[in-house]
Parts: C-alpha cells; structure tokens; sequence
C-alpha cells in the first residue's frame, strides 16, 4: 500500500510488456472453509475466535511510510466478537504483518472496510503483500517507505495489493521495480459498502486479483521474493472508523 507519484516514471520509462485483464463485474459467490490450523504448513486460516490467533502476527509501530499522519499502536488492534478489528481515532491507528513469509499460494479474506462517508472520509484500509527486504523483517517495522531495513529500495522485492479502499475508490494493484524505476498496474472500481471476499492467486508466473469470485486484475509476471501479508489501517486525515476482518485463509498447495 506504499503510494509515490509515479507520472515521471510513466512518461519517461518503458514498462515490461504484461498481459492485463480488468474486470468492472462485481458478484458474489460462496466459498467453502477449510478447517486447518498449520501455520508452518501449506494451509493456514484465521478466525479471530480467540486473542491467541493474534500470535501470528506482529505489529507495525509509529510513523511507518508514505509521510502519513497516523501513528500505529498495538492498542488500536483487537478480536472482538469474531473479528480482527482495526481502529483509527485520533490519528492513532493499527497494523499488523504475519510473523512468516510467503512465495506464492492463494489468499482469501473476507473484510470490511469503514464507510467513507460515514466517519471514513480519511480512512485508508488495505490488504497487501510486501516484499520482505521492504519491510517487517523484526517485530516492529519502522523503516521509511523508500528504503528498507537492510538497505533495498521499494518496491524492488514487489508489492502486491489485494485490497485497498479510500476516499470512495478500492482498488487491486502490483507493484514492482527498485524506486524511482517502477511500476504499477491497478484495478478495482467504485467502493464497495458492507462485507466482501478479497482473493489474490500467486501462482509462479502471474498474480491475478478477484473481489467476490469475479478476476479483476491480472498480471502476466513472476514475483519470486519471499513477502508478508500487512493488514493495515492508514490515514489521509483524521480517519474515524474501524477495518473488520472476518477471516483470512492461504492455501499453498498450488
């Protein structure tokens, strides 16, 4: 979810040739849990039905990236009633990483972004993936937007977004390419209200995006470093809201 101005880049640079399919439908469709609990495995799956399932991520503190105003705290994340909340008040908010990384594999997550027009005018929820040289490498990631904590440049180990919603807008997006040289392909549409399913396939050539069943996005190229799943909630104001994660599930048999 790291936002630069990328116009110069775009008028100046030649971009690799990539198949891109976006997709303006919008339909739900069920989807069957898998019941697992291997973290360590191919398989993992949160419920937030206890405070436990909290031991699977860490916690970003501070001001983290993008000049944002937020300060991120663990108390601004909690289980409540079933899901992982995130709450942003006072230019005080939350984020989480997985403590492991992944290369691949499909995720799924049904989440609940706060409504823009309703005290979420300046919230910035996102789901996404960032390479681990960007980020996140320790319990607490406090590196800059631009530079990680071992010296890489984003987003030159990728960055992909399952889900971002902001300012009456979500969005799907792939990143890639060692700043100020990179890249974006983005899709998405008009926000969406109340609950909807998130998927990302990760397969070793492609990435290709879905909200509710239906492909929105795909990218024809590899991304083959090692990358945490951050779930997050930023702030372009003063963000009055909460980000509701229902569950989160990988499968990482493909």
């Amino acid at each position: 979810m790291i936002v630069v101005i990328i116009l110069l880049c775009v008028q100046q640079c030649e971009p690799e040739p990539v198949e891109i399919f976006v997709s303006p439908i919008m339909q739900r469709v069920s989807f069957l849990p898998v019941l697992f609990n291997a973290y360590d495995f191919q398989h993992w799956r949160a419920d937030f039905g206890n405070p436990n399932e909290l031991n699977a991520f860490g916690y970003e503190l501070g001001n983290v990236r993008n000049n944002e105003p937020q300060v991120y705290t663990s108390t601004m994340v909690s289980i409540e009633s079933g899901y992982l909340v995130i709450t942003g008040n006072d230019y005080t908010s939350g984020s989480v990483f997985t403590n492991r990384t992944f290369t691949g594999g499909t995720f799924t997550i049904r989440a609940q972004f706060p409504h823009y027009s309703t005290g979420g005018d300046y919230c910035w929820g996102a789901i996404w993936l960032l390479g681990d040289d960007s980020c996140c490498a320790q319990q607490q990631c406090t590196c800059a937007w631009s530079q990680d904590s071992t010296g890489g440049i984003w987003a030159e180990t990728g960055e992909l977004d399952i889900a971002e919603n902001w300012w009456g807008w979500h969005a799907n997006a792939a990143h890639w390419g060692a700043w100020p040289n990179n890249y974006v392909l983005q899709g998405g549409g008009q926000w969406l209200s109340g609950w909807h399913t998130y998927t990302l396939e990760w397969l070793p050539s492609s990435v290709t995006f879905y909200v509710d069943g239906v492909q929105t996005l795909t990218v024809a190229r590899a991304y083959d470093d090692p990358m945490r799943l951050i779930v997050n909630l930023a702030m372009t104001g003063d963000c009055n809201g909460q980000m509701l994660i229902d569950w989160i599930e990988w499968n990482g048999s493909l």
